[in-house]
């Protein structure tokens, strides 16, 4: 088999670039790199194929009666999902680095390589503390759990996004039983890359992010909504924001227990979204290693889900609508534990996170195991993605995309099925307390 050795060269002795050599070898059991050198080499992944040795082929589909061939490359939550019934189709059709990351993420992280600096909380400075972060991600090649979550907070790679769609809630039989339709939009504030004004927007230094969020369906819960301000050192500065409650007609600020509630009555809390939603100073984190995991390919052959939110009928289901069945492929995957510093309704999560040569363009972490209270392991969220139609240079996203979370000690599953548009140039404004409260009304 073939694979592509990406070379680094230097510019004005300072910047690095990459380009694609072509150079082939043919992989066998010696000669499969680490996981650690595929992503500081910038080298294209092994296949699942090669790393059992010619045992799995693309197309093969992996259930619980042969799931002992690739059970090394899976998470705890994904292995028992497969015990529950769910099938995965193997592809090895290897992804190349960078082929997910847009052209201006790239120039900025090529650029600002080397220039990050880390305060005490965790907060991330272009060459001094002070400094708001310009873009790209902070480290190419990070040393431990903090580094990797500084890529996912900071390596963001859109301005805004909007998304549209519907929250599917099934049951242990199989059976979708609840929907929540949703609308979300996000602003950056600062960071900013491809939209006017570039880095920060005036007036609202010192934000990150600014989110509003509103149930659209069921009847019941429309209007039901949430606004909140991230900051850019969310340890000095923790989010504002509030829920407004239309029944009641009443508002209510923003805790620090919000981000555990449950989103609509679904297996997901506030704080899953996107892997991790909260602030990252409620955390702690460590990084385990390298791994190479098995997770769901970022393209998909074919679109799941169209913008009229209906489902391809050539998209599989196992266990009723619990499982779509889809293709998963091999990346090197950071693997980070994160433990909760306060009271929480996990005892942790351990998350398998992107390098920064394969990220995912909505969030880095990919998939996370959830445990309870008492350490058992709980849930397991993972991403469905979108296609290569969907694909789009600008916006870095294909399209449409979401995730599904299985609670596994009582087997419901929740999907979130979304289209989503990226850089449409809102303005803060539409993320704001008067703006929750007329959407709620």
């Amino acid at each position: 088999m073939k694979h592509l050795k990406l070379n680094w060269i230097s510019v004005s002795g300072a910047f690095l670039l990459y380009v694609c050599l072509g150079l082939p070898y043919l992989v066998n059991g010696a000669e499969i790199p680490s996981p650690e050198e595929v992503i500081s080499k910038q080298l294209v992944p092994p296949t699942i194929e090669d790393l059992t040795g010619g045992k799995v082929k693309d197309g093969d589909v992996i259930e619980k009666n042969n799931m002992d061939i690739v059970r090394e490359y899976l998470p705890a939550g994904a292995i028992e999902c497969i015990n529950q019934g769910m099938k995965l189709i193997m592809r090895c059709a290897a992804e190349k680095p960078f082929e997910n990351v847009i052209k201006v993420t790239r120039e900025m992280t090529i650029a600002n390589a080397g220039k990050a600096v880390m305060d005490t909380t965790g907060a991330v400075y272009y060459e001094q503390i002070g400094t708001f972060w310009p873009g790209g991600l902070p480290y190419l090649s990070p040393k431990d759990g903090m580094e990797v979550m500084a890529n996912v907070k900071y390596g963001i790679s859109w301005d805004d996004y909007h998304t549209k769609g519907t929250i599917y809630l099934v049951n242990k039989e199989g059976q979708v039983y609840k929907k929540i339709s949703q609308e979300n939009k996000q602003i950056m504030c600062c960071m900013r890359k491809s939209l006017p004004p570039l880095g920060v927007w005036p007036g609202y230094e010192g934000q990150m992010f600014r989110r509003l969020s509103v149930i659209t369906y069921p009847l019941e819960l429309r209007g039901q909504g949430q606004f909140v301000v991230r900051y850019y050192d969310d340890a000095k500065n923790y989010d504002t924001g509030f829920n407004y409650f239309p029944t009641f007609k009443r508002t209510l600020r923003i805790s620090t227990t919000v981000w555990q509630d449950n989103l609509g009555g679904s297996d997901n809390t506030n704080g899953d979204s996107e892997g991790l939603k909260e602030p990252y100073s409620d955390w702690n984190f460590k990084l385990v290693g390298a791994k190479y995991i098995l997770i769901p390919e970022h393209r998909a052959p074919f679109i799941y889900y169209s913008q009229e939110e209906e489902f391809n009928p050539k998209l599989q289901w196992d266990e009723g609508r619990r499982w779509p069945r889809m293709g998963w492929t091999i990346l090197p995957m950071y693997v980070v534990e994160a433990t909760p510093k306060q009271k929480h309704v996990y005892s942790k999560k351990v998350m398998y996170v992107a390098s920064p040569t394969f990220p995912q363009p909505i969030s880095m972490i990919e998939m996370f195991d959830a445990y309870d209270p008492q350490g058992k392991l709980w849930k397991f969220y993972c991403p469905h993605n979108g296609s290569w139609q969907g694909w789009n240079e600008k916006w870095g996203i294909t399209t449409p995309w979401g995730t599904f979370m299985a609670d596994l000690q009582t087997r419901h599953t929740t999907q979130f099925w979304f289209n989503i548009n990226i850089n449409q140039g809102f303005p803060p404004t539409l993320a704001s307390f008067k703006e929750l409260v007329a959407q709620g009304r």
